[in-house]
């Protein structure tokens, strides 16, 4: 009735009852979810001095889920080597794959890379892209672990290029892009060594769209409510953009 890899839809559902089928197998996918640092507290507590509320987690596992993953967020892990090396055993065992957040970059207190490297193997710790740069590919057990940074942008960024991507070559369904072209409202610059996504707010004006750039940086997180678009400028093609340019852009929201 349905092909092997097919996404059920609801319509499915009805032909399939119809047919006398209740039940078939269905692809799961099970992506374990580590927030990390000991700044870090749970939603709904009020932080402290330098303190920062965990929302990563409950992001990937929004973004992943959509694209028809089973998602489990663990509990926060503080900055200790031995713990976070218990929680990512622990994830490994009960996921097909699983993302650290947080724990990335090189400062003293980050030990992701250190804990894959030792229970598994680190593939790639750091990557030519803006945001994103400190992210960490691994594998332990013959499982995949991405380490995605702490600041909000740059860990959606890792997400969307790395962890979906994923998630479509085991079978599953994330949102299929959909893109159009804009005109910028501003001059753009980027590094030509790295691939960098550039967040927009595109809207129709008159008989075109045009993309207007919102700060950038990892930290800026209100950015990610504000856009409904992003320019990817590949490593290689970088320098200046000038203002007018129709470049073509992926929508993430709802147009303007």
């Amino acid at each position: 009735i349905l092909p092997a890899g097919h996404w059920i839809r609801p319509c499915d559902i009805g032909v399939l009852l119809s047919c006398g089928v209740t039940g078939v197998d269905v692809l799961e996918v099970r992506v374990g979810l580590i927030p990390t640092g000991s700044e870090v507290v749970p939603a709904g507590e009020i932080p402290g001095p330098g303190g920062v509320i965990e929302s990563n987690t409950a992001v990937a596992a929004a973004m992943l889920g959509e694209a028809g993953a089973t998602c489990t967020r663990y509990g926060i892990v503080a900055d200790d080597p031995g713990l976070l090396r218990e929680a990512i055993e622990r994830g490994i065992r009960e996921n097909d794959l699983l993302l650290v957040s947080a724990g990335s970059s090189a400062g003293t207190r980050d030990f992701t890379a250190d804990v894959i490297g030792d229970l598994g193997e680190v593939l790639v710790h750091g990557i030519a892209m803006k945001p994103g740069k400190p992210a960490i590919v691994g594998k332990i057990d013959g499982k995949p672990v991405i380490g995605i940074p702490g600041y909000p942008i740059a860990a959606i960024t890792v997400i969307r290029e790395l962890a979906l991507p994923l998630l479509a070559a085991w079978g599953l369904a994330p949102r299929p892009p959909q893109r159009l072209s804009a005109r910028l409202t501003e001059t753009v610059t980027a590094d030509p060594g790295y691939d960098e996504f550039v967040l927009l707010t595109v809207s129709w004006s008159g008989d075109h769209y045009t993309a207007a750039p919102l700060p950038r940086g990892s930290r800026t997180q209100m950015a990610l409510v504000r856009a409904n678009a992003f320019l990817h400028i590949p490593a290689g093609r970088g320098g200046v953009i000038p203002e007018g340019t129709v470049v073509e852009v992926e929508v993430t929201g709802p147009r303007v």
